[in-house]
C-alpha cells in the first residue's frame, strides 16, 4: 500500500564512492546500498554490540565495515559523500552535538539524509490525546522535559518536515527532496483505518525522509 522510509532513502541515495550510515540497525540498508553501487564503501556506526554482532552475521560485506560506536566516541577524521541516519534523531538529547558530528565528516556537496517517525503521524496524535485527557500526563509536543521520554517510542524530539528542514538550514545544508512515507505493514484494525486515512493525506503517514546539501 505504501513505500517505506529504506525505500526512498535507496532509490534516492545518488551514486557516490563514500557512506557514513549512522544507527546501522541489523545493516540491511548499508548492506543493500553496497549491492545497489559495486563502487562505494561504506562505513556504518552502532552503539548496540548486539546489533553489531547481527550485521556483520546477516549483512556482512567486503564494501562495509560496521563499527561498533555511538557518534560522540567515533574516532575517524573521514569525510563522507553521503551520511545517513534512519530513524536516530528522534532519539536523540543532544541535537547540536549529532549535527555538528554530521558538518565534521561532511564536505562541500555532501548530501545528508534523515528519517524519522513523523509528528503529525495519526497514531502520535491519538496517543497525544490520550495523554492529554484521559492519562492526565502533560504533553511536550516537540521536545520533552530533559532526563523524560514521550509516552510514545521513547522519543525525545518529534519531528515534521518543517522542524527537519529547520535544523538542515541551522547546519548549512539545503533541503531539497522529501517524502512522507510508512514503515510497512502494521496489523490491526486501528492500524488499517490510519493508514486508510493517511494514503489520501501523505501528510498523516508515520515517517518522513528528508535530503539536503552541505553548501559550506
Amino acid at each position: 500500500m505504501f513505500k517505506t522510509e529504506k525505500y526512498y532513502v535507496l532509490k534516492h541515495c545518488p551514486k557516490v564512492k563514500s557512506i557514513l550510515e549512522i544507527g546501522f540497525g541489523d545493516g540491511n540498508l548499508s548492506y543493500n546500498l553496497a549491492k545497489k553501487y559495486p563502487a562505494v564503501h561504506i562505513t556504518a556506526i552502532d552503539g548496540d554490540k548486539e546489533y553489531y554482532a547481527l550485521a556483520n552475521k546477516i549483512n556482512s560485506h567486503k564494501r562495509i565495515i560496521y563499527v561498533c560506536s555511538n557518534f560522540e566516541n567515533f574516532k575517524s577524521k573521514n569525510v563522507f559523500d553521503v551520511i545517513i541516519a534512519s530513524e536516530v534523531i528522534e532519539h536523540l538529547s543532544n541535537i547540536d552535538a549529532f549535527m555538528k558530528f554530521i558538518s565534521k565528516h561532511s564536505h562541500k556537496g555532501t548530501i545528508l539524509i534523515l528519517t524519522s517517525d513523523n509528528a503529525h503521524y495519526l497514531g502520535f496524535l491519538l496517543e497525544s490525546f490520550k495523554s492529554m485527557f484521559i492519562k492526565k500526563f502533560n504533553l511536550y509536543i516537540w521536545r520533552n522535559q530533559a532526563g523524560k521520554y514521550y509516552s510514545w517510542n521513547k522519543h525525545y524530539y518529534n519531528w515534521t518536515i518543517n522542524t527537519l528542514g529547520t535544523i538542515l538550514h541551522m547546519y548549512n545544508f539545503t533541503p531539497f527532496q522529501y517524502y512522507y512515507s510508512q514503515h510497512g505493514f502494521v496489523k490491526g484494525i486501528l492500524n488499517f483505518l490510519l493508514d486508510f486515512v493517511s494514503f489520501f493525506v501523505p501528510f498523516f503517514r508515520r515517517k518522513i525522509v528528508i535530503f539536503g546539501i552541505q553548501k559550506k
